[in-house]
This record gives structure tokens, C-alpha cells and sequence, in this order.
């Protein structure tokens, strides 16, 4: 049974912890909401039960508008964030898109384990209010997962250098956006979310998955 607590609410974020209520998990992953069109308040459909599956209780941070987690908010509510973390072995964020930004952020707000953004979108205005509250830069493994293809997947790498953290770049060239769109059709998006969020995530397995997955779609759309 997954059990939901209402860790903390804003004006423009609202954080919700699942977790299983017949296991202690030593694992944390922090969900950051991503783009929408006409969002209006927030969402009461959550979408992290994958990483409940995979072992983690999940913080899902959920967004009232689009705006890109470049509120105070985001800064004022890290201590809780923090707290909640030492209840943890690991701790880990998430996101796709506008999330991804977002989990980039508060990993220079928050200590830990690693930071996932898969095809990462700057703010509209660029790095500007979200970036003034940052401490430090993060010692967090990071790893943006984009399609070099895209030019603002490029864009949004280096933006995100700006904030002074090493990451790793996973590279799927024609995954679209976000740029594990290929997988999903594949239907290996999971297993490439669940590498990704491993202790030890193999880079290389994703790259192969995607190049199956191209391969696949290029087999289907040559002439007989």
C-alpha cells in the first residue's frame, strides 16, 4: 500500500512524500513537476510510481504554474529538504524538461548522491532568480541526458555549466524531447530510468537500448 504525506506547500510548490507502508526504504528521489500547457494550480495526479517500484520512497515537488522552480520557494524549503534526506542512505533528484532544471538547482541547494536531468529546458529569461540562491557549487553526481540534435538541449547544457558543477553528458541523437522519447516507444524507458537512477548507472546499456531502439525505427520505415 503506498501511503501519501503532504510534506510541505507553497503558493508555488507542493511536496509530496510517498512511500510504501509495508517496507523501510533507505532511498530517497526527489520528482521535479515538468512543462505543461494551460497548468493552473497544482495536479492531484502523481507520477512517480515507477520509482516506488524501484525500491525509493519519492518527494514529489509539484508546480502551481510553469515556472521553471525559479521561485524563493524552492530556497525556502531546502532545509526541509535537507532534513528529510538524513533519514536516507542516498538521496537522489529527478526530472525531465523544466524538472530537469529544477533537480540541476537543488542540487546546489541540498547535498546529494546525484542529480538526473534528462533533456533539461532553461527558463524562459535564462539562469536568474532560482541561480542567486544557490550555496555552493554541488558535489552531486550529475547527469544531463539530452539530444545533441536539439539546440536547446545544447543551450541548456551550457546554461547549466553556469552553475559551476562537473556532470556527465549522455547523448541520445535523435531521442527527441525529452530525449528518451525513442526508448518509450520501445517501451525501455523504464529500464533506462532505472540504470539511470542506479547506484552505478551504466551510461553505455542506455546508449545500446537507444541504438536498438533507432535501429528498429529505421528497419520500419525502409522501403521493402
Amino acid at each position: 500500500m503506498i501511503v501519501r504525506e503532504l510534506a510541505f506547500e507553497g503558493r508555488d510548490i507542493r511536496a509530496v512524500l510517498e512511500s510504501k507502508s509495508e517496507r523501510v526504504s533507505s532511498h530517497l528521489i526527489i520528482i521535479f513537476d515538468y512543462w505543461r500547457p494551460n497548468r493552473s494550480g497544482f495536479d492531484d495526479i502523481l507520477k512517480s510510481s515507477c520509482f516506488i517500484g524501484l525500491g525509493f520512497d519519492t518527494l514529489y515537488l509539484q508546480a502551481s504554474r510553469n515556472h521553471w522552480y525559479n521561485t524563493r520557494e524552492l530556497a525556502d524549503f531546502s532545509p526541509r529538504i535537507k532534513n528529510l534526506t538524513k533519514r536516507y542512505n542516498s538521496a537522489r533528484a529527478f526530472g525531465f524538461s523544466m524538472g530537469g532544471y529544477g533537480a540541476a538547482v537543488l542540487a546546489n541547494l541540498v547535498p546529494l548522491t546525484s542529480a538526473i536531468s534528462v533533456s533539461p529546458r532553461l527558463p524562459p529569461l535564462g539562469l536568474y532568480a532560482a541561480a542567486r540562491t544557490l550555496k555552493a557549487p554541488s558535489s552531486a553526481m550529475q547527469i544531463y541526458v539530452v539530444d545533441p540534435r536539439i539546440e536547446k538541449d545544447v543551450v541548456a547544457i551550457k546554461g547549466l555549466s553556469a552553475l559551476g558543477n562537473d556532470a556527465i553528458i549522455l547523448e541520445l541523437p535523435f531521442g527527441g524531447h525529452p530525449a528518451t522519447s525513442m526508448l518509450r516507444r520501445r517501451g525501455w524507458a523504464g529500464k533506462a530510468i532505472a540504470e539511470l537512477v542506479a547506484e552505478r548507472p551504466s551510461l553505455r546499456r542506455i546508449s545500446r537500448l537507444h541504438k536498438k531502439a533507432c535501429d528498429y525505427e529505421i528497419a520500419l520505415a525502409s522501403p521493402l
